[in-house]
């Protein structure tokens, strides 16, 4: 059981050891109270990493929307790997795709933002149709 608790856990932040502490505090006197706290920790943790910035949220509905399409980006996959291998699946997708997944990792992982770059990516990954 402890080995199955410890597999689904991620790192904790400066931010949740507060949070922690604080629901120690509340739940320290009821018999429940340790597996309470992890279990409101955990959901608390989900719900912040699934709100995501602007550019989080645009590129997991592209993601989204490819996996409709029968191109589900793999676990360990980054975005060029994926655009990639999309590429070669569907050399039809590959002109519209490619560019986008490429604006995304340069505004994603590059040194200095593009403000005109981010509105094509937000725009682009809003209006891209898939057959």
């Amino acid at each position: 059981r402890r080995q199955e608790v410890a597999s689904n856990t991620r790192p904790l932040g400066a931010g949740a050891a507060v949070q922690v502490g604080s629901l120690r505090a509340r739940t320290a006197s009821t018999p429940r109270g340790p597996r309470l706290a992890w279990i409101t920790l955990r959901f608390s943790r989900e719900a912040a990493a699934n709100r995501g910035d602007t550019l989080s949220r645009a590129y997991r509905r592209l993601c989204r929307r490819l996996a409709g399409a029968g191109l589900a980006r793999l676990p360990h996959e980054g975005p060029l790997d994926y655009s990639r291998r999309i590429a070669v699946a569907r050399p039809d997708l590959a002109e519209r795709v490619v560019p986008l997944l490429s604006a995304y990792a340069q505004l994603r992982f590059g040194a200095r933002q593009d403000e005109r770059l981010f509105k094509a990516f937000i725009d682009g990954s809003r209006g891209i149709t898939l057959e």
